[in-house]
């Protein structure tokens, strides 16, 4: 049967606490990759990737570095690999957020157009890249549509979350938002 959804090459998908994702090994079983902490203060989420199974390792290596500024600017700061850049709103579709990273080129988070709780990311030749799917972290997965390098793995992971944390702030005002994260983080 001919199906016209893309079939993803990874995908990423969290454990039930929201706090690790997992991706699946050349054996076909599902192994953590990264760690991810979401918390009240600055940075709002840090992202570290996890060691291969078996690899010894005293803490996981920090990724990269998510903050939300207060509304009602809608600017998302990354820090990727000790490179920092920032994800902004388009001028005209206000609902995209675009960026650029120097070794991977221009990208853009676009909501679901059918509404719904998904984000697509499309490079500048307007080509998928990858899904993020799901209205919380305990619930979601990332889906990537093309070969990727750990770099653009690394790039994909980090923005999808901090888009992610953004829609969930969205919803929410700032201070109740900041509220339930830290009731959320027992803080």
């Amino acid at each position: 049967m001919f199906s016209r959804s893309p079939q993803p090459y990874l995908t990423l998908a969290f454990d039930t606490t929201g706090e690790v994702l997992f991706g699946a090994a050349p054996g076909g079983q599902n192994v953590p990759v990264f760690k991810v902490q979401i918390q009240k203060d600055e940075p709002h989420l840090i992202i570290c990737r996890l060691p291969p199974p078996g690899a010894w390792t005293a803490n996981p290596s920090t990724l990269g570095t998510i903050r939300l500024h207060r509304s009602p600017s809608s600017k998302i700061d990354v820090s990727l690999h000790g490179h920092e850049f920032m994800l902004k709103r388009d001028l005209l579709k206000s609902d995209n957020h675009h960026f650029e990273f120097p070794s991977l080129g221009r990208f853009k988070w676009k909501p679901d157009p059918w509404g719904g709780h998904s984000l697509k990311l499309y490079d500048d030749a307007q080509r998928l890249i990858a899904k993020y799917k799901g209205k919380s972290f305990k619930k979601s997965q990332i889906e990537l549509f093309v070969q990727a390098s750990e770099q653009l793995v690394d790039l994909v992971t980090v923005t999808g979350l901090g888009m992610q944390l953004f829609t969930m702030r969205e919803n929410e005002e700032d201070d109740i938002f900041f509220d339930i994260l830290d009731t959320v983080m027992g803080g």
